[in-house]
């Protein structure tokens, strides 16, 4: 939704940089609608005759500068003058539950003109969920927008043309929260409301492009079974999403303190008899990112480092010791700050128990002293994503709360290279 947003205020801005605010008022001349559109440039000569609830939308026409009303039937829209002008209105239709026929535009001096446009509840929107990896008999929070009774919910079960019923614990307007069912498997969530049925775009326990859940036989992760040579970090599965789990956790650490027993965690290709590519050859990485569960108790200070090895790695925060392997620094704790100055404001992040976290691969991009020094570097890229057979966290670095040390508590689940805009 955030890159909707961002796609919508583009428009709006290419829009309105062509068009003259016209301050002359009504002239004493009617309003004319000549058709509505998308607030998208690509689509700006294609008319539409109905729209969603909520849905942008633009009123092409002329003598439009003095309308200070536009309904839809009996429903009221909200309009800003700033996006009127004697050619255009941008509006969003307005939320109700009245399915409506007729838009009526009129002018502060009493004329008007209407319009034949329909709008309505679209089916559920599904965006995201809180955690994409909850046990059977566990809170499921879905994200998004329509859910209107009465609803029911599916998950995928044991085949892909087997679906079983959730229980609803709750639902407004942009959260439902059911409960996983037993049985429940890999696969999209399915909403129905009276308005429609819609299937997500997202998967529950989304196994695609996964690196590694920590899940492997009965030997811990830690003693080299299954991708750690090195035996690498701690793992439990405590309170897990999805059994075992990376855990990250130490009492008051200091600057640039290193800690491969509790502070880290790996896999390495190598050690597994079968292995996909992170991701194919010939995938545009500007469109995936990588993406995680984790529960954080604490956290104040220093970042995780996430970053991928070809098998000449050495777990060095770069390539060979050559510190130009790409990194993404995750903080979430940070408020502000510059390196420049050296001034940073920090604030312990904790999070609602498990939540999934997305990283663009694009912000794989960082050595280590990255961007908390004037010496970092910033414009290290990924490439090939099929070269790296390595993957590696370490929370390491500098510390923004210098001289004070900080405890940490990080637990980390089922890392994986997702497609952050899915269309199907």
């Amino acid at each position: 939704m955030k890159y909707r947003f961002l796609i919508v205020l583009v428009a709006l801005v290419a829009c309105f940089s062509a068009c003259k605010k016209d301050e002359t008022g009504g002239n004493g001349k009617p309003p004319v609608i000549d058709y509505i559109r998308t607030p998208y440039p690509e689509q700006a000569d294609s008319a539409i005759y109905a729209a969603e609830k909520l849905q942008t939308i633009v009123i092409i026409g002329s003598n439009l500068q003095a309308v200070n009303s536009v309904r839809f039937d009996d429903d009221a829209a909200t309009l800003n003058p700033t996006y009127i002008t004697s050619h255009a209105i941008i509006l969003s239709v307005p939320f109700s539950e009245n399915h409506t026929y007729k838009l009526i535009a009129t002018t502060a001096d009493g004329y008007s003109a209407s319009y034949d446009f329909e709008t309505y509840i679209p089916a559920p929107r599904l965006n995201s969920l809180k955690c994409e990896y909850v046990p059977d008999g566990q809170e499921v929070v879905i994200n998004g927008s329509f859910f209107y009774e009465p609803l029911t919910v599916w998950f995928r079960g044991a085949t892909e043309n087997d679906s079983i019923e959730a229980d609803i614990v709750s639902f407004d307007g942009n959260k439902l929260i059911c409960v996983a069912p037993q049985g429940s498997q890999e696969g999209p969530i399915t909403v129905q409301s009276k308005y429609g049925i819609r299937q997500s775009l997202f998967r529950f326990r989304d196994k695609t492009n996964l690196i590694i859940d920590f899940n492997h036989g009965e030997e811990p992760f830690n003693q080299g079974y299954y991708g750690n040579p090195w035996k690498i970090g701690r793992y439990t599965d405590e309170n897990g999403c999805d059994g075992a789990y990376l855990l990250i956790k130490r009492e008051q650490v200091g600057e640039w303190f290193w800690s491969q027993e509790d502070l880290a965690g790996c896999y390495w290709d190598q050690y597994q008899e079968i292995r996909t590519p992170f991701l194919e050859a010939d995938k545009d990485i500007t469109k995936y990112g990588l993406r995680f569960e984790a529960n954080i108790l604490t956290w104040t200070d220093q970042p995780l480092h996430f970053w991928f090895e070809p098998l000449s790695g050495q777990f060095s925060l770069g390539d060979d010791g050559a510190n130009t392997t790409p990194q993404a620094q995750w903080a979430p704790w940070l408020v502000d700050g510059n390196a420049t100055t050296d001034e940073w404001t920090v604030k312990e992040f904790k999070t609602d128990g498990w939540e999934t976290f997305t990283i663009p691969l694009t912000d794989f991009k960082y050595d280590k002293l990255g961007p908390f020094s004037t010496d970092g570097r910033a414009d290290l890229i990924l490439d090939d994503m099929s070269k790296y057979k390595k993957f590696n966290v370490i929370l390491f670095g500098k510390n923004c709360d210098a001289p004070n040390k900080h405890d940490v508590h990080i637990c980390l689940d089922n890392p994986r290279i997702v497609l952050l805009n899915p269309t199907k």
